[in-house]
């Protein structure tokens, strides 16, 4: 499954769900418990190399 980053917009607190594509998205914050969430942009994981040969 994939992991989304969240930040609260009310304690600031960033965070990472897992969860479907198709759930809805976090709603509310589990550190301060407002509904001020936002997802903002993940960099993602970064492979490096190719293949290796033996």
């Amino acid at each position: 499954m994939p992991l989304y980053d969240y930040k609260c917009d009310a304690c600031k607190t960033q965070f990472e769900q897992e969860h479907s594509m198709s759930a809805p998205p976090v709603t509310t914050c589990p550190h301060c418990g407002q509904e001020k969430v936002r997802k903002i942009l993940s960099t993602g994981g970064v492979m490096s190399g190719g293949l290796s040969r033996s």
